[in-house]
């Protein structure tokens, strides 16, 4: 079963964009979550302590290729943990929480524990009937 569900996943990420949020930006971090994830993009912007606002990535949300969004709590500010939920509340997107930038195969893991996978699939579906597929 989990298998199935892992499949289904993957294939809802494949060529779409994830936006990670929190932390400094590495090209090895998005890079290995693109490829290994088959994403189209991974966006990845970081949060400064002396900037309280969402302004850093408010416009990264608008991307249409946007299948989930991954808050790094423990790399960014709680005001920006805040806004970020409000943000997905609003706009009805998937949104996994870690501690940090997490490895491809734990955000796999993730999403199906914490039973995600439901809102990715459906976002997905909601993408590319936009034509939001790359």
């Amino acid at each position: 079963m989990r298998n199935e569900r892992e499949v289904r996943l993957r294939e809802a990420l494949r060529d779409l964009a994830v936006l990670v949020i929190g932390g400094d930006p590495r090209a090895h971090h998005t890079t290995r979550l693109r490829i290994q994830l088959g994403l189209g993009e991974v966006i990845h912007c970081a949060t400064r302590k002396s900037d309280p606002t969402a302004d850093c990535f408010r416009a990264a949300l608008r991307n249409s290729h946007l299948v989930l969004v991954i808050c790094a709590r423990g790399l960014c500010r709680t005001q920006h943990a805040k806004a970020l939920h409000g943000f997905c509340r609003r706009f009805g997107w998937p949104l996994l929480d870690c501690n940090h930038i997490p490895h491809p195969n734990a955000v796999i893991g993730a999403l199906l524990e914490k039973e995600l996978d439901k809102s990715v699939l459906c976002r997905s579906v909601e993408v590319r009937s936009l034509g939001g597929a790359a």
